[in-house]
This record gives C-alpha cells, structure tokens and sequence, in this order.
C-alpha cells in the first residue's frame, strides 16, 4: 500500500512517532555531550587538587626532614666530648623518633 493511500490517522501516527523519536534522539545526545563534558572538567579538577595535596605533603615531609638534617649537624659541629658512644646513642635516638630518616 502507498503513503498516498493511508488512512490520515495512520500518517499522524506516523509523523507523530517519527517527530518524538527526533526530538528524544536529540536530546539524548545533547544530554549525554553536557554530562561527558562536566564529568570530564570534574575528573581534571579532582587530579589537580589530588597532585596539589601530595606535592604539598611531599614538601613538608622534606622541610621536616631538612630541619632535623640541620639539627644533627649542627649538634654533632658542636659536639667535642669524642664520645663515640654517646654520639651514637644520639643518633639512635633520633632514628627511632624519626624512623623514616635514612641517612641516620
């Protein structure tokens, strides 16, 4: 059978369906472009403050463990006891303060 011969309710149902099936189609993909843009904004801004925390961590682990670095050498310039015990009772105490040291 032609379109030509349809009945016009028939030819409404199928413009209507075919009208509601382009506009669901494009938003739908409107919709689908909008979230994978935010969610890829989203992902990046996470990552930056991610690496921004653990470069600031790493930071301040260094500060810590330069100031102690100092400290040491500082104390063992002015060390003249030449005690080779009590020096090395002073840097097992501070390897067991500060485990993660590894020039102690």
């Amino acid at each position: 059978m032609r379109f030509k011969h349809l009945p016009l309710k028939s030819k409404l149902v199928i413009y209507i369906v075919a009208g509601v099936s382009l506009v669901l189609a494009v938003s739908t993909a409107v919709i689908i472009n909008t979230v994978t843009s935010q969610e890829e904004k989203l992902a990046y801004q996470k990552s930056t403050e991610m690496a921004s925390n653990y470069a600031n961590q790493f930071d301040s682990d260094m500060m810590s463990n330069r100031a102690i670095a100092k400290t040491l050498a500082h104390t063992m310039e002015n060390y003249e006891a030449s005690n080779r015990g009590e020096v090395v009772n002073i840097l097992e105490n501070i390897l067991n303060k500060n485990p993660n040291l590894v020039g102690v």
